[in-house]
């Protein structure tokens, strides 16, 4: 196993295993991060219990039981997250928040809770249990072997799905990591102002995995949202109220997509699981109380017998 790292790591390439319960600590004064991670090669945060985060902070950015932003290859799991930000606040809530140039990332077996008990209350702020913008690996700005590959603008932008929530994700990643990302149809680019430098990604690399996860919550926002180039979603429990708006349990957006196996179950009339899928897609046993969606419009033939 790698070294034990600290809990934000400013420098490019590092190596890491992180497993033990943390406080919270402050990053640059309006964020609260319980594990906050930056620009890890290879990153395992595990075994965790998280509680309580930026309670006293209600007027932060963000309050974030795991944060990482740029890894290549990263595990959470089997970590404990409860109440963060339980009561009303600004900014943002997360259990599990991670963006950047993320090569492969799973995320699994967590059990993430905004509060306990089987009472929702109402609630304004907007909080998300597991949010992951993903860009692919790492490539030099000029490198003449970059290609374009299959990742098309209209995952990270799909029709009528513009406004729901992940501009506010992306807003306190932007913060976290001092740079600002940004999804073209075939590449990703990172914007580091203080240090002059740009990097440029290729979409194609990014492969994401959100199994065994359970994800209960409310407010404004989802459950679990991702973006990236690859996205398997399986036998995972939900439970989501948002009081106002349209905004799904669950919300994917890649090139390829795999969903089964999970239990989703919305408080209110609104979507269960809505899918921008650009290629490939298979939607497969998944129980929801409410319909599942795909690139704007119902489930089609015949994935649409397959789920209940």
């Amino acid at each position: 196993m790698a070294e034990k790292c600290p809990r934000s790591i400013p420098a490019s390439g590092a190596r890491c295993a992180y497993a033990e319960t943390e406080t919270s600590a402050i990053v640059g004064g309006t964020l609260v991060g319980a594990v906050v991670l930056r620009n890890v090669a290879d990153a395992a945060v595990l075994g965790n219990q998280i509680r309580g985060v930026g309670a006293d902070a209600p007027s932060a950015l963000a309050r974030v039981g795991v944060l990482v932003t740029g890894a290549e290859t990263l595990r959470i799991g089997s970590n404990l997250i409860l109440e963060v930000g339980a009561d009303e606040f600004g900014g943002l809530g997360a259990g599990v928040l991670t963006g950047g140039f993320l090569e492969r990332t799973d995320i699994y077996d967590n059990t993430i809770r905004r509060a306990r008990g089987a009472d929702v209350p109402r609630s304004g702020s907007a909080w998300t249990a597991i949010g992951i913008l993903a860009s692919g690996r790492m490539v030099a700005s000029d490198d003449e072997e970059q290609r374009p590959n299959e990742f098309s603008a209209a995952a990270a932008h799909p029709p009528g799905d513009e406004d729901d929530g992940a501009s506010e994700l992306r807003r306190v990643l932007h913060f976290a990591a001092a740079a600002i990302f940004a999804e073209g149809a075939t590449h990703s680019y990172s914007v580091f102002a203080a240090a002059g430098r740009i990097s440029v990604g290729g979409l194609g690399g990014a492969s994401v995995g959100v199994r065994g996860n359970v994800a209960d919550g409310f407010g404004l926002g989802g459950a679990i949202f991702v973006l990236a180039a690859t996205c398997v979603l399986g036998e995972n429990r939900v439970t989501y109220d948002n009081p106002r708006g349209s905004v799904a349990a669950v919300r994917l957006r890649a090139d390829s997509v795999i969903v089964d196996a999970n239990h989703v179950v919305t408080r209110r009339k609104r979507p269960a699981i809505t899918i921008a899928a650009v290629s490939k897609v298979t939607v497969i046993g998944n129980v929801t109380t409410s319909p599942i969606e795909l690139n704007g419009g119902p489930l089609p033939t015949p994935w649409d017998v397959l789920n209940v």
